[in-house]
């Protein structure tokens, strides 16, 4: 999926009825993340409401993405597309005590649910962030979300 592709399912998006069809997982926000490589070379994030490049969040998650959870975890299983959370690979109190959490926490806070599009697709994904109480179970069956968001 390339940028303009990218951009026009974020607008699309926020043509719906409802104008934030990821608040229907109570999300407080939808960032749609991808790079180059599995070292986060040349990494692009998207932001909703509008939908716009975060360069900040380009340069940070560049900065971190071989140490971030989440980019580790998906280049260590590339065919796994069942979405997760970061509670799924790493115990909530480590993760706020985390480094890079504690670098990122204002733009992704502690509450993450990550949806990959399918491959051949590397590296990108959707992540849909909450700063309250973390996703529950029944958002990660597979096929539940990537279906919407694919």
């Amino acid at each position: 999926m390339d940028f303009d592709q990218v951009m026009a399912i974020g607008s699309a998006l926020l043509q719906l009825p409802d104008r934030d069809t990821y608040r229907t997982v109570r999300a407080d926000d939808v960032l749609w993340i991808h790079a180059a490589d599995r070292y986060g070379s040349g990494c692009v994030a998207v932001r909703s409401e509008p939908f716009a490049v975060d360069e900040p969040l380009d340069r940070d998650l560049i900065r971190y993405w071989t140490r971030h959870v989440t980019p580790r975890w998906q280049t260590a299983h590339p065919f796994e597309r069942t979405p997760f959370r970061v509670s799924d690979i790493i115990a909530p109190r480590r993760w706020r005590g985390h480094e890079v959490f504690n670098e990122l926490k204002e733009v992704m806070p502690a509450h993450q649910l990550t949806i990959a599009p399918p491959p051949p697709a590397r590296f990108r994904a959707w992540v849909l962030v909450r700063r309250g109480r973390d996703f529950t179970e029944q958002l990660r069956p597979p096929g539940s979300m990537a279906a919407v968001l694919t």
